[in-house]
């Protein structure tokens, strides 16, 4: 095809061919993702009650669902999970949380994209008189209800060298 165009003509039709597949990859990830909350992710808040605060990166639909579930997966914010409205934007989502013993608690989302209607699920954690472990390691929760503490197999580890 390009053998057929003389310099000028080919030279736009490489930038016009760059064009065209720049914009399909930025469309391809036009979802709404994640920016930042109010706790932070990994951060750490002192138990009183609060709203919690999750911004995206685009205009959510009312479909988008935000909750705050505790060690055991139980649901514990007051189920009032929504899209800020009052938003123009409408990139944030609020959930109200009661007064919250000591933990780690897990915030999960499927912020909708208004944009493309894709819906993209999500979790992040947060503590409460602690910092939450980083993300991926695991969390042992004592039964008498005391802190939780980050799970160290490394002593339990046997290796066998024989």
């Amino acid at each position: 095809m390009f053998s057929k165009l003389h310099g000028g003509q080919r030279l736009a039709a490489v930038v016009l061919a760059l064009g065209l597949f720049v914009a399909s990859a930025g469309s391809a990830r036009a979802h709404s993702r994640y920016d930042r909350s109010e706790p932070p992710s990994g951060g750490m808040v002192d138990g009183q009650a609060f709203v919690l605060k999750a911004y995206f990166t685009q205009e959510l639909t009312s479909k988008s669902t935000l909750r705050v579930l505790d060690a055991n997966g139980v649901q514990i914010d007051l189920g009032d999970g929504h899209v800020d409205l009052n938003d123009p934007d409408r990139k944030i989502m609020y959930v109200t949380l009661p007064e919250l013993p000591v933990g780690v608690y897990t915030v999960e989302f499927v912020a909708e994209s208004a944009e493309d209607g894709h819906a993209e699920p999500g979790t992040f954690a947060f503590g409460v008189g602690m910092t939450p472990p980083a993300a991926g390691e695991p969390v042992y929760q004592p039964a008498g209800g005391s802190s939780p503490l980050p799970v160290d197999d490394t002593d339990a580890m046997v290796l066998d060298a024989y």
